[in-house]
């Protein structure tokens, strides 16, 4: 997404296995959507492809980790790599 003839924040997500590989906004830019809308295009997009759930794994008690859990993400369990955990969303048919 850019504003102001820059890129404010991107999402990169692996169809493959329907994870999460990014989701980042400046921090300039932080508190003005940008995220949220991210979040939203991600989620949709990978419903209409056909994707039954997403998964991510962020740092435990993160900022990331609430933005996902105020977006409905659940825990599942904890990743390989210490204080990290696995967050997962079902997704709804487009």
């Amino acid at each position: 997404m850019a504003t102001e003839n820059r890129i404010a924040g991107f999402a990169a997500l692996d169809i493959a296995d329907g994870t999460v590989w990014a989701l980042f906004v400046a921090p300039d830019m932080e508190g003005c959507g940008i995220g949220k809308k991210l979040h939203k295009t991600m989620v949709l997009e990978a419903a209409a492809m056909g994707l039954k759930n997403l998964r991510l794994v962020t740092e435990r008690g993160s900022r990331a980790a609430g933005f996902y859990e105020a977006a409905g993400w659940k825990y599942i369990d904890q990743a390989g790599v210490t204080n990290e955990n696995i967050y997962e969303l079902p997704l709804n048919p487009v």
